[in-house]
């Protein structure tokens, strides 16, 4: 679960939410110092940790030129009243 969570925040760590990237340049953008003597890290699990952002809806995959391409998604803003709440009765 650990290892999970640490190649999901690789990933996002790479994307951009404005420039769409696709699966070779993700890889090529990975911290070499992060990565150094991870054997964990394989062309699979990289797919498996983008497939679950996708279900997540933290990440949007586009098709062009029959390749995939994956951006980040923002998260929405909470409205003046969901905000007060969780200020005052942290819900």
């Amino acid at each position: 679960m650990q290892e999970q969570k640490s190649r999901e925040h690789l990933i996002l760590e790479v994307l951009s939410f404005y420039d769409e990237m696709n699966f070779a340049q993700i890889v090529f953008e990975l911290n070499d110092k992060e990565i150094a003597g991870r054997t964990d890290l394989t062309s699979e699990s990289l797919l498996e940790v983008l497939r679950d952002l996708e279900k997540r809806k933290m990440i949007a995959k586009t098709k062009k030129n029959g390749d995939a391409y994956w951006t980040r998604i923002k998260p929405p803003r909470k409205n003046f009243l969901q905000r007060l709440m969780k200020k005052l009765f942290n819900y």
